[in-house]
C-alpha cells in the first residue's frame, strides 16, 4: 500500500496569499476574464468570489468580508505551473493597487 501512496504526485499549494486592496470586485473579475481567456475551465463557481478548477489546477480568489483583503489561493500539478499562476495573479492584482 506504501509504494502506491508514494506514487501519487500531491498537487503543489500557494497556501492563502492576502492582498490589500480597495478594489476588490475590479481586481476579482480581472484576474476570473484572464484565465477564462486562456483556456474554458472545466468548472466555475461564482458564489463568495470564484473558483476557477482546469485539469491540472485550480484557483480560488475571494473578498474579505471584514478587511480590505483579496484572499487568493491555488494548487498545481507542478511548482513551476503554481509559481506561474501566483506570479499572473499578483501581476493582475497590482494594476489595480491604490
Amino acid at each position: 500500500m506504501s509504494q502506491l501512496v508514494e506514487e501519487i504526485t500531491p498537487y503543489q499549494n500557494s497556501g492563502e496569499i492576502n492582498f490589500r486592496i480597495s478594489r476588490k470586485q475590479e481586481a476579482m473579475d480581472a484576474v476570473r476574464d484572464y484565465f477564462m481567456k486562456r483556456q474554458k475551465p472545466e468548472a466555475f463557481y461564482d458564489f463568495d468570489g470564484y473558483r476557477l478548477d482546469y485539469n491540472d489546477f485550480w484557483l480560488n480568489i475571494r473578498p474579505s468580508n471584514t478587511e480590505p483583503y483579496l484572499r487568493f489561493i491555488a494548487e498545481a500539478k507542478s511548482k513551476s505551473q503554481l509559481d506561474e499562476i501566483v506570479n499572473d495573479v499578483t501581476s493582475i492584482i497590482k494594476q489595480f493597487n491604490d
